[in-house]
């Protein structure tokens, strides 16, 4: 088959970071001819994409370091270019990965088009199903691959006639490329997100005097957001330059091969994000609030759920650090559940059903 991935987007998110991902593991492949368009933005922030002679890779735009408006037009022109010049081009399916994307469906000759809907915020949901563009596409009978099933029901609701046409993934995946052969665990307590609400950062900053007090664990913060600079204070009053890190990366592997627990803790959702499947691949034993699909990826012979209170994390991770609980045990329980459940593999049998 002929298949076009449409990647158009100047975030980094855990969403863009799945696609990227399939879009490496795609190009190194020779069973289908891809055609991956990514934009140079993204490829700048999460390196570039190795990819064997008989594949294509298209890039679009500037790699902007600061997005802005005026900057996404810029490139949107670009990718207009870059679309115009693949007209000529016929494919057996054409993937729209992202919302933006489907801006450009006019400009792409397929046999079958196909959408992803990612985004698993219930507002954000009845919001986009509303839009025009959303509904046109369903009128031109697109193929809607959903994060998961919830969503999948959402749509199926307000588009009962197309509900033929609407399927959810098996699974989400991350690339497993850890070595933990040579990984030295440390007792680090990780979180991995936006230093925002929603992720639920402000429950363990809350508790951070109390962890520090009653374990012998250090905190590793890694992210960006509003709450750095309350982090920083607590850092500074508590005089624990030693036992709180707080920076930023893109690629947390190194660090979460060091670490023990790792901490999940958003308001809404919990699936799928990229970073827990990470930190099971890495062997961390993981405490996460029970919202949404969480079940789904943390069980609870390697996992604590929690539910949205700083006290009940106080108590996880007193539970884990201060018992005889083996970590090293439910660390490798978590690395097979995700190993066997959450591959790369299933993913793409699942589009390629899709595609055909």
């Amino acid at each position: 088959m002929n298949i076009l991935l449409l990647l158009v987007t100047q975030g980094v998110g855990g969403i863009e970071k799945r696609f990227y991902n399939y879009s490496k593991y795609v190009l190194n492949r020779t069973d289908n001819n891809y055609t991956v368009v990514i934009s140079n933005s993204l490829l700048s922030s999460l390196g570039e994409i190795p990819f064997c002679k008989n594949n294509r890779l298209v890039c679009y735009g500037i790699k902007w370091k600061k997005k802005s408006k005026i900057k996404r037009y810029i490139d949107y022109f670009l990718l207009m270019l870059v679309l115009i010049r693949l007209m000529n081009n016929k494919y057996d399916s054409a993937h729209f990965i992202t919302l933006s994307s489907l801006f450009f469906r006019k400009l792409i000759r397929s046999d079958k088009k196909v959408h992803s809907f990612v985004n698993s915020l219930s507002q954000a949901q009845d919001r986009i199903c509303s839009y025009s563009l959303f509904k046109e596409i369903m009128s031109e009978d697109f193929i809607i691959d959903c994060l998961d099933e919830r969503i999948q029901s959402v749509i199926s609701e307000k588009y009962p006639m197309q509900s033929q046409n609407i399927v959810s993934s098996p699974c989400s995946f991350i690339i497993d490329d850890m070595d933990m052969t040579k990984a030295k665990k440390e007792n680090i307590i990780s979180f991995v997100g936006r230093l925002e609400e929603f992720k639920g950062i402000q429950l363990l900053i809350e508790i951070i005097p109390q962890i520090l007090e009653r374990t012998n664990y250090a905190i590793h913060i890694f992210g960006r957001g509003s709450y750095s600079k309350s982090i920083e204070e607590l850092i500074i009053k508590n005089s624990a330059s030693g036992r709180i890190k707080l920076d930023y990366t893109i690629e947390p592997k190194d660090e979460l091969k060091k670490s023990k627990i790792f901490l999940s803790l958003q308001k809404e959702e919990n699936y799928p994000s990229q970073s827990l499947l990470e930190a099971m691949f890495c062997e961390n034993v993981i405490i996460a609030t029970d919202v949404g699909l969480t079940r789904k990826v943390v069980r609870e012979d390697f996992g604590i759920l929690i539910g949205d209170s700083s006290s009940e994390l106080l108590d996880a991770i007193k539970k884990l650090t201060l018992s005889d609980i083996s970590l090293k045990d439910m660390g490798m329980k978590a690395r097979l559940f995700a190993g066997k459940n959450h591959t790369v593999e299933m993913f793409h049998q699942y589009l390629l059903s899709i595609y055909s």
